[in-house]
């Protein structure tokens, strides 16, 4: 069996091989058959650069859970979220960007919702429990045009609480690291 940072080596090497610059552009922003070849290359480029190179133009949320109970059960976009340090990393590349993250109760199935972005250039953050079946992604996108709406996100507040069952609440909350766009983020269960 082939591990996958050879197997994302040699799709590089064949793509590298048959297209020049102008031909690899192509394989940029395209979803579907190219999806594995925009991967591939990402995940060989990306180590030979440092951390602080590839994020600095970049807005990253690293969110700490305090939700004792609370496992995560999914987040959306996956390529978007990262692990570093016990904390979940969301990268987003500009404004008209977010990510979900879904915390689940596995004893009583309860679950929160903490949805991170960045809207007119400015971050944001809400929270949503007593949401059904609704995946990250739904929830993610029902910000744009859905039954959420990002304007009332965009609230300015940097702190937002739910209520849960048993006179608990969830919350989440954010800073901003001054001059640049790092934001310490929290999902709190109380």
């Amino acid at each position: 069996m082939v591990d996958e940072d050879s197997a994302c080596l040699s799709i590089a090497t064949r793509v590298a091989l048959s297209a020049d610059h102008k031909g690899i552009n192509k394989f940029s922003d395209r979803e579907g058959p190219y999806d594995d070849v925009k991967y591939c290359l990402r995940r060989i480029y990306e180590p030979l650069v440092g951390s602080e190179t590839k994020t600095e133009d970049r807005y990253v949320f690293a969110v700490k859970t305090n939700a004792p109970g609370f496992e995560l059960s999914e987040y959306h976009p996956n390529d978007s979220w990262s692990e570093e340090r016990g904390l979940l990393c969301l990268t987003m590349g500009g404004s008209g960007t977010s990510g979900c993250l879904i915390l689940q109760n596995q004893t009583s199935g309860e679950k929160i919702a903490a949805t991170f972005g960045v809207h007119n250039w400015e971050p944001w953050t809400d929270l949503a429990t007593n949401f059904g079946d609704e995946t990250a992604q739904e929830i993610r996108d029902s910000y744009y045009g859905g039954k959420r709406d990002v304007w009332s996100a965009c609230d300015g507040l940097r702190y937002k609480s739910k209520p849960l069952k048993a006179a608990r609440s969830a919350a989440v909350t954010f800073d901003e690291v001054p001059g640049r766009k790092r934001y310490p983020s929290e999902v709190v269960v109380k």
